[in-house]
């Protein structure tokens, strides 16, 4: 069965590993490579293996109808570069002013990083330290954008109003910082999520109520080049005070 060939797992003693059911396989012209093409649930981990399974297993054998045993060994499993993710929604999608005077000591922007994809767990600084979770139900005095991500990366942020006015902006590269000094925690695959937060101020003062556009300008190395991503997300702003 060409869909049951190989398993991936740690490579020790005893261990059978996950069979891997991919969507097709296809071998070249010379029968001797195989191309797997496997969706997102297949999620490798550095330093597991790779390994042929038995014949019980649905195996493959070779021109002399010689099957692997259970027993065949593990190969390293390389695990190549991600195509770039760049995945940007406003969050929360509108932000409320709660009447305090603008505080001219607080970045009109700041970002905030947390481990995964849709894990509604905390965030983070990029010191490390922790910020909490989002009010993400109306009452929120921060709006932004959250960024899904797959690898670090460097770029901008920049804001403006409805008519294209420029408000703030904020560089990216302070991510990659983090990232070397081990402040931006990851999931297996790489995924994190960035939020790249503003707390509604404009010029020195709250900003009106109306809706806010954020461009976010993404790059990252790709072996030798370099993928820009753009993207564009509206985000509303309210200016009223607290209940």
């Amino acid at each position: 069965d060409l869909n049951t060939w190989i398993s991936i797992g740690d490579t020790i003693p005893g261990s059978h590993g996950s069979t891997i059911f991919p969507w097709s396989v296809t071998l070249d012209s010379t029968g001797q490579r195989a191309i797997f093409l496997v969706d997102t649930n297949v999620v490798p981990i550095k330093g597991q293996g790779l390994r042929l399974n038995s014949k019980l297993g649905g195996g493959v054998s070779d021109l002399q109808g010689n099957f692997p045993s259970d027993t065949a060994a593990w190969g390293t499993l390389e695990i190549g570069p991600m195509p770039p993710r760049l995945k940007a929604s406003a969050y929360p999608s509108v932000g409320r002013w709660d009447g305090s005077a603008p505080d001219p000591s607080e970045p009109l922007l700041q970002i905030y990083v947390r481990r995964g994809i849709g894990t509604q767990g905390e965030w983070k600084g990029l010191d490390g330290r922790p910020f909490g979770f989002a009010d993400t139900l109306g009452r929120s005095t921060l709006v932004g954008a959250k960024l899904e991500l797959n690898d670090v990366v460097d770029g901008a942020a920049y804001l403006y109003d409805n008519m294209g006015v420029f408000v703030a902006h904020i560089d990216l590269k302070p991510i990659l910082e983090a990232s070397t000094k081990g402040l931006v925690e990851t999931d297996p695959r790489g995924r994190y999520e960035v939020w790249v937060a503003w707390n509604g101020v404009a010029n020195g003062r709250t900003a009106p109520s109306g809706i806010y556009l954020m461009r976010i300008v993404a790059m990252r190395k790709v072996e030798r080049r370099t993928a820009v991503q753009q993207k564009v997300v509206r985000m509303g702003w309210m200016l009223f005070g607290s209940r």
